[in-house]
């Protein structure tokens, strides 16, 4: 079944519910502010659409304004082999004084596979792309391909043991924020082929990696420091004993002289992680800091084959899928050119295993 919403504002002053298991189609004119926008309208705190779980919905070219809450939120949706496909979706925050919580927060699906292409937004948001584990060990990944955002204070974050890939993203400067990571909690993370273009500052690293636990891997990479001279930093600190980080091929620009690897790597942790940087080079415009422009930073650290095996083993595992059949009692939804604009204390697309009350 399909229901067309034409284009212009229409208020919801409550949450606008889709059943489960049903071959629903929401379908707008559009994911802009000139499209179809759902604008919230009801109480602080609510939601605009809740996708009862398991959902076989599909929503496509809708805008989803929530000045005073959250996006969409879908419940029930952890089952073997469900999948949940967001194609150009964006995901963003409204106000420059009250930022939204989160983009999208994946809270502990351990079955059902997330896979997000050309994603967007990230601006005037705390958190981009949150992602927390559950009981398994090893919970199924969420996975980034390609996408675009701003710079958001914690563009990605896993905690619980949560298992995030991200390949090919451009972060492009849009606030004054010093630092694109911090990882203190559990997790997997995989960064391939992206660009952070943040306004670095000496007091605080782009990358902080303190008591985590878990595997980080930035691969290929580019770190540019923008409206500041400061070279973008990496720093590890507290409990190691946990953690396996590898810096690999990665390029900084270079905005200051005197730039080496000890001034980008530093690596405090006791017990002491097994952490890596190596191939990774200097691009600079700034006379006498690179010899001809380029150059390429002495390896730090772990550069054990089992370490470089760890980092890159993701990315190997990693596979591209797109949506299929329906199957009863399994979660298969698509979100394809959706928009969820939301304020402060909002979250765009919440992901939940647990029914909703």
């Amino acid at each position: 079944m399909a229901v067309h919403l034409p284009r212009g504002d229409w208020p919801i002053d409550r949450t606008l519910e889709l059943p489960p298991e049903r071959e629903v189609e929401l379908l707008g004119d559009g994911a802009a502010e000139t499209g179809t926008v759902l604008h919230w309208k009801g109480p602080h705190g609510g939601s605009v659409l809740q996708l009862r779980g398991p959902s076989h919905a599909r929503l496509t070219d809708l805008s989803v304004l929530a000045p005073t809450g959250s996006g969409i939120v879908v419940d029930a949706c952890d089952q073997a082999n469900g999948r949940i496909y967001l194609s150009q979706a964006n995901l963003t925050g409204i106000g420059t004084n009250d930022k939204a919580a989160g983009g999208l927060r994946v809270e502990g699906l351990e079955q059902t596979g997330v896979l997000a292409q050309a994603l967007q937004g990230g601006s005037l948001m705390e958190h981009w792309v949150e992602v927390a584990g559950g009981q398994r060990r090893k919970p199924s990944p969420v996975a980034v391909y390609c996408g675009a955002t701003g710079t958001s204070e914690r563009p990605y974050t896993v905690t619980r043991g949560g298992r995030l890939l991200v390949r090919s993203v451009y972060h492009e400067i849009e606030s004054q924020v010093p630092q694109a990571l911090a990882l203190d909690d559990s997790g997997e993370l995989s960064i391939d082929a992206t660009r952070f273009s943040y306004q670095t500052a000496p007091d605080r690293p782009l990358i902080a990696v303190k008591g985590f636990e878990g595997s980080f891997a930035l691969l290929s990479s580019l770190l540019m420091p923008v409206n500041s001279p400061h070279t973008a930093r990496v720093s590890l600190s507290g409990s190691g004993a946990g953690a396996r980080v590898l810096l690999l091929g990665d390029l900084f620009w270079v905005n200051e002289l005197g730039a080496d690897a000890d001034r980008i790597w530093h690596d405090e942790t006791s017990p002491a992680a097994h952490a890596g940087m190596l191939l990774c080079n200097m691009n600079s415009n700034l006379k006498g800091a690179t010899p001809n422009g380029f150059g390429r930073f002495d390896p730090r650290g772990d550069q054990s084959e089992a370490n470089l095996l760890d980092a890159v083993k993701p990315i190997r595992d990693a596979w591209l899928w797109l949506p299929g059949e329906s199957r009863p009692g399994v979660t298969n939804l698509v979100l394809h050119r959706v928009s969820c604009r939301v304020g402060a204390g909002g979250v765009g697309l919440r992901l939940s295993p647990k029914p909703a009350p």
